[in-house]
């Protein structure tokens, strides 16, 4: 079977818990987070994958992050000027 990559935008409780269920599967690799807040504020140390405090204009294409998973309100969800990668 083939792995899925992921992607959690938003690393409060909810994406910590998405990010700690996306690492417990066999066909699932973690491999980026990204939140408003700096890195070391959000208790995510555990997880050995790219940082990003904006995910636009990071070069990354949908080969390498083509599934995210978002933990953030609409609203908030909303008001970013993210284009589909």
């Amino acid at each position: 079977m083939q792995t899925i990559k992921f992607a959690v935008i938003g690393c409060g409780h909810i994406g910590k818990r998405h990010a700690e269920m996306i690492t417990r599967q066999d066909h699932a690799e973690l491999v980026a987070l990204c939140d408003i807040r700096e890195q070391n504020e959000l208790g995510i140390e555990a997880y050995n994958v790219p940082f990003y405090k904006e995910f636009a204009n990071q070069g990354l294409t949908s080969d390498d992050c083509p599934i995210m998973a978002f933990s953030v309100s609409e609203d908030e969800l909303r008001a970013m000027d993210v284009p589909p990668l």
